[in-house]
């Protein structure tokens, strides 16, 4: 029958039999703007722009999951790590069978009965030609999958990007309280600014700038140490000065998070049906299904629970959301979150999307894929002597 080979979505290197490789499991995004394929059908566009960033079609709903790839579209040799424990503890499979699942091609129509027959119906495997796999793994059988070569991957996000805006905003409550602040109860308030937080005499408002200090912005820790001292307060700022934005995140605001209970589309579809007429019980699922679009009160806790896996709504779509948040407060997953989290800038910064990619020639052209990505070497060189030149 021949293999399969991929390609690697972010550079184009061929992926055939035994690469080492890095798996995306992805989900469609809820909203493409104007992006849609109806919309482009009658009103053609020369880009695609949104807010969503690399999260315009797809967005990540696990983790990835490292192996190596089969030849045939799958992934052997997993290696397994917090992520992986998370997914087996969640679905009650082994990891090599949740990934034999999510890579089949014949999930419609249920060819695929070695990967597919342990989420299948064991009393009616098939109603009408088609599959009937078990309530449970619904969510499952929906996840696509993006294809990355791990030695990129490794090499990308084994150190900080460096990129300005990789810094958390200094003003985050959870920064201040890590260097000694404590809040001015009097003047608590869910809301981010304008909150007080003193040190010894020192009063400053939980703002990136910090508007209460006279004359002056500051937008970085050791400006912050600096004015400090000038006020006769000292403050350590180790353990802070050569963190990136995911590692802070993780560190001083995953730890806070209190996730309000969370319910799927389909659960809450049930309570509607239970409830029948009885309109309490619909205002009670209304105040559910309200917390379910907005988990959080606080616009920081709301910013670090979408860079926890870099997706609006994100409980609204994948029941992940609450054992991988009890993961990461035990201290677990923290590679995984700041791996993902600078690979994701480095999509944003070539302009790459979250997508299933398609098959390349069997055995990969890696003498043209080396031909374009020296063109592309070349012309990168070029251009960054000239911003130095400037």
């Amino acid at each position: 029958m021949g293999h399969f080979s991929h390609t690697c979505k972010l550079t184009g290197l061929p992926i055939t039999g035994g690469t080492p490789v890095v798996l995306f499991p992805i989900l469609p995004s809820d909203n493409e703007y104007d992006n849609s394929l109806d919309k482009l059908k009658v009103i053609g566009t020369t880009y695609q722009c949104s807010n969503d960033g690399t999260h315009i079609k797809f967005t990540p709903c696990w983790f990835p999951i490292e192996g190596d790839y089969d030849e045939y579209g799958g992934l052997e040799n997993i290696i397994e790590d917090d992520n992986t424990k998370v997914l087996e503890d969640y679905y009650g499979l082994t990891i090599q069978q949740i990934v034999n699942v999510l890579t089949s091609g014949r999930k419609d129509d249920g060819y695929d009965q070695k990967s597919l027959g342990v989420i299948m119906n064991p009393d009616v495997k098939y109603e009408y030609g088609k599959p009937v796999y078990l309530e449970r793994y619904t969510e499952l059988i929906k996840i696509s999958g993006m294809w990355i070569h791990r030695e990129v991957y490794d090499n990308l996000v084994n150190s900080p990007t460096g990129d300005y805006f990789d810094k958390l905003d200094l003003g985050i409550p959870a920064i201040l309280e890590s260097l000694g602040f404590v809040e001015i109860e009097k003047h608590k308030t869910e809301k981010r600014y304008n909150r007080q937080f003193k040190l010894g005499k020192l009063i400053i408002l939980s703002d990136g700038t910090w508007i209460n200090v006279p004359k002056q912005h500051i937008y970085n820790f050791v400006e912050l140490q600096t004015y400090c001292n000038s006020k006769g307060v000292d403050i350590n700022i180790s353990k802070h000065v050569n963190q990136d934005r995911s590692e802070q995140v993780f560190d001083y605001i995953i730890p806070k998070l209190n996730l309000k209970p969370i319910y799927t589309k389909h659960e809450i579809d049930k309570l509607i049906e239970d409830a029948g007429d009885d309109k309490n019980k619909l205002k009670k699922i209304y105040a559910i299904y309200q917390t379910m679009s907005n988990p959080m009160s606080s616009s920081t806790e709301q910013l670090a629970y979408r860079l926890f896996l870099n997706k609006d709504m994100y409980e609204l779509t994948n029941q992940l959301t609450t054992p991988y948040l009890k993961a990461a407060q035990n201290g677990k997953l923290k590679k995984n979150l700041v791996e993902l989290w600078r690979f994701d800038r480095y999509m944003f910064a070539t302009g790459v999307y979250y997508f299933p990619v398609g098959t390349a020639p069997q055995d990969g052209e890696h003498k043209l894929v080396q031909r374009v990505l020296n063109v592309a070497n070349d012309i990168i060189n070029k251009r960054v002597a000239d911003i130095y030149e400037d």
